[in-house]
């Protein structure tokens, strides 16, 4: 038996005539998951896709194999922040797109930012939809409706916050995103960060807003400068020399906060409902 064992012995090898029941169990390493058994010379299996089930032995010598392949970590799978290892970098999928995205899961004890003990944010910007009309679904997003890709951003339009159609465009390996999807496009258990939060997490990587500038655009964070949408100059402003994200406050009757950074400084800004902004999710321990 190779990746397993003879379950009542725990032996990998022993000696069976033809057409004997023998019980087999898997042995797969850690950090992976079974996915079949399979057999070099013939004989049957009661259940191949069982970890544990039974091989019925041919006439001839045989080697059954437990076969595995690396576990798998979704963004939507329930309590995936607190499953993550603190103090590093991991990457999970989303499930929505199967899209890998590394995460940061800050220190459960010792130093971390207030309110963010064992909490996680992306450090990746989000991509979902990549050029293409997304049906958002509660079951898997933060909430739902329907992302329509603007693929001339000479076509972006004036819509704010639009219910159930909400604007994107793909561009620079990025998605920019309205308000309106910004709030329902996050993985399920995820969200768009609050002001107070990310000034807690900035004044935790930096005591000026130079070093916090710094700070962000540097691993484990790889803030990147891919500007924002202007939605009456229809145009990406700020490409390559300022990074913008949406966070959940809002700000008058048709804007919400931003964060805004550049290589010599960070800020919180704010952006009207039409802008399109990048955008990174955080999660709870």
């Amino acid at each position: 038996v190779s990746n397993g064992y003879i379950c009542s012995s725990g032996s990998t090898s022993s000696s069976y005539t033809s057409g004997s029941s023998v019980k087999i169990c898997a042995n797969v390493p850690s950090g992976n998951t079974f996915t079949s058994w399979s057999s070099s010379n013939g004989g049957s299996f009661s259940s191949s896709s069982s970890s544990t089930t039974y091989f019925t032995m041919p006439s001839d010598s045989v080697t059954v194999t437990a076969g595995y392949k690396p576990s798998v970590k979704y963004m939507q799978d329930s309590g995936i922040c607190a499953s993550l290892p603190a103090g590093t970098t991991s990457t999970i999928v989303d499930s929505r797109d199967n899209q890998s995205y590394t995460v940061y899961r800050f220190n459960t004890s010792g130093s971390y930012p207030t309110g963010w003990q064992g909490d996680c944010i992306m450090t990746k910007d989000l991509n979902l939809g990549q050029g293409s009309d997304v049906t958002l679904s509660s079951s898997t997003s933060t909430g739902s409706g329907t992302l329509r890709h603007v693929a001339d951003i000479k076509n972006w339009t004036n819509e704010q916050n639009d219910t159930s159609v909400i604007e994107y465009h793909y561009a620079n390996g990025t998605g920019y995103y309205k308000y309106g999807a910004a709030i329902r496009i996050c993985p399920k258990g995820w969200s768009i960060p609050t002001k107070s939060a990310i000034d807690n997490f900035a004044s935790f990587v930096g005591s000026s807003n130079a070093a916090r500038a710094t700070a962000v655009l540097a691993a484990p964070y790889n803030f990147q400068l891919k500007g924002m949408i202007n939605a009456a100059l229809k145009t990406i402003g700020g490409l390559n020399s300022r990074a913008h994200y949406w966070l959940s406050d809002l700000y008058g009757n048709a804007s919400a906060r931003t964060i805004q950074t550049q290589t010599s400084g960070w800020g919180i800004n704010f952006a009207t409902y039409q802008s399109g902004v990048p955008i990174r999710c955080v999660a709870s321990d």
